[in-house]
């Protein structure tokens, strides 16, 4: 199925909106939530610039802004 730039985009945000409800949902004390210790496990819960490479055959998402220490 095809797909143009804005509608990844919108799909992206409403997708990220998901996620970081349900990981709000799983942290949640019970019995509201799961009790789940928070982790930074995902960029799609912290990070605020996410990209979106799309090719004829798939999409990537990067998360560039935060580059691990070199030692």
């Amino acid at each position: 199925m095809p797909i143009d730039v804005p509608g990844a985009a919108a799909y992206l945000k409403k997708y990220l909106g998901a996620y970081r409800r349900e990981y709000e949902r799983f942290v949640a004390s019970p019995p509201v939530g799961g009790g789940f210790p928070r982790y930074r496990i995902s960029p799609y819960l912290y990070s605020g610039n996410l990209e979106c490479y799309l090719a004829r055959d798939g999409a990537a998402i990067a998360d560039t802004t935060s580059e691990p220490p070199y030692n």
